[in-house]
């Protein structure tokens, strides 16, 4: 569960969200998915492999649309903490715990325990197919090439030249430049992008996949 927990925290610091979408089963655990030892897989909207817990019994929803859902299905119970505008949205959580959906304290809320941390962020401004299409591949390990990290240092460095030439700065670009010439430095430079996690994961010492 620990490890669990690590995965979802280094994915959110890459994306600066957590971001776990998770379907409800029924009583016999399916959820469209199968299972995998203490884990069951089911499958994004992108159609990508996600591992969930197959035992869940703490929810935390931070958003009130999943929120609501929760309650609706008669889920309340499970919910061990929520966002801010859910707690005061929805008179049946009590006096739970709530978080700030936009800044949430990440050590405060791995500190509740839960089983799941549930975000609906893809349909916002926080979402983006890039995220929607690489934060599966980071959970999975997968870094199989689709634009290897030599080509994107060579774009990086096309932008920052022409930066400098019309002396517009670009400090954000600069700083992933420096990411991705140390994952070079480690021997990634013909992975996917994506293997951006690696630069987090040598950061922490936790591992994602």
């Amino acid at each position: 569960m620990k490890r669990f927990k690590s995965q979802v925290f280094l994915v959110g610091a890459i994306f600066f969200a957590l971001v776990v979408m998770v379907g409800c089963g029924n009583d016999n655990g399916s959820t469209g998915g199968s299972g995998n030892g203490g884990y069951l897989e089911i499958y994004d909207p992108l159609g990508f492999t996600v591992m969930i817990p197959a035992e869940v019994e703490a929810i935390m929803p931070l958003t009130p649309a999943v929120t609501g859902i929760l309650i609706d299905l008669g889920l309340a119970d499970y919910i061990v903490a929520t966002d801010t505008n859910s707690a005061f949205m929805f008179a049946e959580l009590g006096d739970l715990p709530a978080f700030d959906m936009f800044s949430f304290d990440v050590e405060s809320l791995i500190e509740l325990d839960p089983d799941l941390v549930i975000e609906a962020i893809k349909g916002g401004l926080a979402g983006s197919t890039v995220m929607n299409a690489k934060a599966p591949m980071m959970i999975a390990g997968n870094y199989k090439p689709g634009f290897r990290i030599e080509l994107h240092i060579k774009d990086l460095t096309n932008a920052l030249e022409t930066g400098h030439r019309t002396a517009s700065p670009l400090p954000l670009t600069s700083a992933v430049m420096e990411m991705f010439q140390a994952l070079r430095v480690d021997g990634a430079g013909d992975d996917d992008h994506s293997a951006l996690a690696k630069y987090y994961e040598k950061l922490s010492g936790e591992k994602i996949s």
